[in-house]
């Protein structure tokens, strides 16, 4: 029995706890709602979060839970083990520790979420479920315990195919895939080691959370917008290759008999001084290999495939404005050129396509198609087009005094649109300031960000 204490003391103590615990659990939940629901990464965090659940429900029904019991190493023990991907982790947080201070905080809160919610779905699905089913069958010897992480890695692997849904290029996804097989292999083996599948699932997060730092400050992330150059592909694959190649040796090396035959076998053999020197030298192998990836070798034309989305901020300290969300079936722009009245009418059809016609000279043209929304901002000299589509946003800026009544110029209008780079559009508008009755176009993305368009290569976020 505990100690007795004095009654009305220990009731304020409990009291003030009970009420810090209920008032926690509403003030936590509800940050982490918002975060999730108005930055960066949260719709994926709330995907691997479910994710998770839905893997615990499937270990349970398999009768795994005993990776939840299992009384593995310590924690220092997995890090030690799995060296290579801990130093590339550690290399990549330093790298990339100091975009944390340029991005907002609700990005940095999504994606250390989303980080370790991916390593406990990951783990949990590959190595606590699928590898312990394939070892269950297949791991009575070396042989079928090799055999189930092998099988385990490769259907780790191969879902990441599942990114090119997501408009990834077959590029980049195969050389994910094969990174994701060969870290798989290393997390198997690591797991298999250890015995410790939350340790594992915590690595497993580290090393992602290290790798999303590098665009966790970016409104979007980088993108391959055409097709690399020779050299790059080279570069890409070659970096890639050692990078499987080293993980994959370290797999074997961390499965070396003489720390996993007590695991596979009842009775632990001596292993012999020839296959010591083979495990010594692959080894140094690894070394040098982990070495060359870190010299500094680049390929300069890989900034000409790729754009990593950063904007100038605009500040709105001080600063009166107005924003408005147009809506319209249909607009029109009415004028005079050259003596000519004109009237031109942009439309959209039930499939998606807009239109732009001249009823002066009765011709109608497609300009766009797949479009989810469009906005025409006038002002006094010019007006401003931005079209929403399914891959891309596009935007014109066109002077009145440059109008004709001519099919040509109909005909030309498609090829003035510039393709601009913003996050996922959820409106488009124009903000007006109390110093300028100008419209400016501006965007707002589904994240709740306020993107202000001065022209086609100049976009600043309004903060």
């Amino acid at each position: 029995m505990k100690k007795r204490k004095r009654l009305i003391p220990y009731f304020i103590k409990m009291l003030l706890l009970g009420v810090l615990v209920l008032l926690m659990s509403q003030i936590i939940p509800s940050l982490m709602a918002s975060s999730l629901a108005n930055n960066k990464y949260g719709i994926d965090a709330i995907a691997e979060i479910f994710m998770a659940l839905m893997v615990l429900v499937v270990v349970l029904r398999y009768g795994n839970s005993y990776i939840f019991t299992e009384k593995g190493d310590k924690l220092r023990n997995t890090l030690f083990i799995g060296g290579p991907l801990l130093i590339v982790a550690i290399i990549s947080f330093v790298a990339n520790i100091g975009n944390v201070f340029n991005a907002p905080i609700g990005n940095v809160i999504n994606v250390i979420i989303l980080s370790f919610a991916i390593g406990i779905a990951e783990e949990f699905l590959c190595r606590g479920w699928i590898q312990n089913e394939f070892i269950e069958r297949y791991g009575d010897n070396r042989k079928g315990v090799v055999l189930s992480i092998l099988c385990a890695s490769l259907i780790f692997g191969i879902m990441h195919y599942i990114n090119l849904l997501s408009g990834q290029g077959l590029f980049e996804t195969t050389l994910q895939v094969l990174q994701a097989v060969s870290s798989g292999l290393l997390f198997g083996a690591i797991y298999f080691r250890t015995k410790n599948i939350w340790n594992t699932a915590l690595l497993h997060g580290f090393y992602d959370l290290s790798l999303f730092l590098g665009e966790v400050a970016l409104y979007k992330d980088c993108t391959t917008v055409t097709s690399p150059d020779f050299a790059v592909r080279v570069y890409g694959y070659f970096t890639s290759l050692l990078i499987v190649i080293v993980y994959t040796l370290t797999a074997i090396y961390v499965l070396r008999k003489e720390k996993t035959d007590h695991l596979i076998e009842k009775e632990y053999k001596e292993v012999s001084y020839e296959e010591k020197r083979r495990y010594n030298i692959l080894k140094v192998v690894i070394a040098l290999l982990f070495l060359v990836i870190f010299l500094p070798i680049g390929v300069d034309e890989e900034d000409n495939y790729r754009i990593c989305y950063s904007y100038d901020e605009m500040s709105s300290k001080g600063l009166k404005y107005e924003i408005s969300y147009p809506y319209y079936d249909s607009y029109n722009i009415n004028g005079t050129y050259d003596g000519e009245e004109y009237n031109l009418v942009f439309t959209t059809d039930h499939d998606d396509n807009l239109y732009l016609t001249n009823n002066s000279i009765n011709k109608k043209v497609k300009i766009v198609d797949n479009i989810n929304s469009y906005k025409v901002i006038e002002n006094q000299n010019k007006f401003v087009l931005i079209v929403d589509t399914t891959d891309d946003v596009y935007y014109l800026e066109e002077n009145y005094d440059s109008l004709a009544n001519t099919e040509e110029y109909l005909n030309n209008f498609k090829k003035k649109l510039t393709v601009i780079y913003v996050p996922t559009v959820e409106e488009i508008g124009y903000m007006t300031t109390d110093s300028n009755d100008e419209k400016i176009p501006i965007i707002r993305t589904d994240l709740k960000d306020i993107f202000v368009i001065k022209d086609s290569k100049k976009i600043e976020v309004l903060k």
